[in-house]
């Protein structure tokens, strides 16, 4: 089986969406316990919004590209298909709404996502 996008299944794509988030956003990885050594902080400027969201946009068209809009036969790809289109499209709908500007929380937001970071 090659590894071009198209003959992947949804839960490679999914990791593969994972592996670029954290690379992206060090805070996510901290929160999985991953990258532990990674001192950066997360991108909180509208560029790092847009790159987070451009990274839900290509899984979104490879998802489809893989899955040609149908859900796959195996139970768990096809459940691991509807979720990751569920989660990345919300994602995406609150992006181009602008709900992401709006992230303040006494209690959970980006910069106390920055602050406890490891």
């Amino acid at each position: 089986m090659s590894d071009t996008p198209s003959s992947r299944t949804p839960r490679q794509i999914a990791d593969s969406y994972l592996d670029s988030l954290v690379a992206h956003n060090p805070g996510i990885a901290a929160g999985l316990g991953l990258n532990l050594d990674d001192d950066r902080q997360p991108d909180l400027s509208p560029a790092g919004f847009e790159t987070e969201a451009e990274l839900a946009r290509q899984t979104l068209a490879e998802l489809d590209a893989a899955t040609g809009g149908t859900d796959p036969a195996d139970p768990g790809e096809a459940a691991c298909a509807r979720l990751l289109r569920e989660r990345l499209t919300a994602q995406l709908a609150c992006h181009d709404a602008g709900d992401h500007f709006h992230a303040l929380s006494n209690i959970a937001c980006p910069v106390h996502e920055a602050r406890s970071s490891p």
